[in-house]
């Protein structure tokens, strides 16, 4: 009898996770990557291919349209694995970065208003290192000295790579005026990125949760490059095909970045 009724209040407790309608949100976000894939494709065939004609408006409208789709779709995706959150705490930082995604995609896809969007995604950066940073301190404290070697190697690295790409881009981006605010993104940016690896170390997450938000921020810093082209060479066929493939990086990162929140 005791084992039944611990049986019983194991499945009472256990994390509601959803997986049909998660799978449902992964079929969904995948489609709608797919679509305005194409479609910014195609406008990127049209302009800069051997007719080199002008793409028609509908095609960067409806693309636009099934953008902003998806960031909803994963912000929703967040919200459903509000009963299986790891915390109430990450819950809470995981949904304030996800609603200024949301904002700093209105402001890039919506409004097409690049600096106003890189403000509300360096925010997103900075709750993202608030999320995956709140064990270092201890975990520095406590460390022996090849962990801490290692972790050092990881922060200048990633500080390193960074900043050889800035510099690479620096010409273009100062001719457009856009250098300062790059700049300080990539900081806020390399920095969420060597907090997302090192709770692989610290602890801050669950193993399989630690490596979701890795991959996730990985991904995040790909799918920025691409931005980052974007805004270095505007319509010339590097950028504007580097922007097609934003939504390779940046819709899986998001998913990824969703589902880190989730204690199963």
């Amino acid at each position: 009898m005791f084992h039944k009724n611990k049986f019983f209040l194991h499945q009472q407790t256990r994390p509601r996770t959803h997986p049909a309608l998660t799978r449902l949100f992964l079929f969904i976000l995948t489609a709608l990557l797919l679509l305005f894939t194409v479609l910014d494709a195609a406008a990127w065939w049209l302009r800069f291919g051997p007719m080199a004609h002008p793409a028609p408006d509908w095609l960067a409208e409806t693309s636009a349209v099934l953008r902003a789709l998806r960031t909803g779709g994963c912000v929703g995706l967040v919200l459903l694995g509000a009963s299986a959150r790891h915390s109430d705490r990450d819950f809470g930082l995981l949904v304030a970065a996800f609603a200024f995604i949301l904002i700093g995609d209105f402001f890039i896809i919506v409004q097409q208003r690049l600096l106003l969007g890189i403000a509300a995604f360096g925010l997103v950066q900075g709750l993202l290192i608030v999320r995956h940073g709140r064990g270092l301190r201890n975990y520095w404290r406590s460390a022996m000295a090849a962990q801490r070697r290692a972790l050092a190697r990881l922060v200048g690295g990633i500080y390193l790579g960074s900043g050889l790409l800035l510099l690479t881009l620096m010409r273009p981006l100062a001719a457009t005026g856009l250098l300062g605010a790059v700049a300080g993104y990539a900081l806020l940016l390399s920095t969420a990125l060597w907090t997302a690896w090192a709770t692989r170390w610290t602890g801050t997450l669950p193993p399989r949760n630690a490596r979701l938000a890795a991959w996730g921020l990985t991904l995040f810093v790909a799918c920025d490059v691409t931005i980052g082209l974007g805004a270095a060479f505007p319509g010339t066929a590097l950028g504007v095909g580097a922007l097609v493939t934003t939504g390779l990086f940046y819709t899986p990162a998001l998913v990824l970045l969703a589902l880190s929140g989730r204690a199963d």
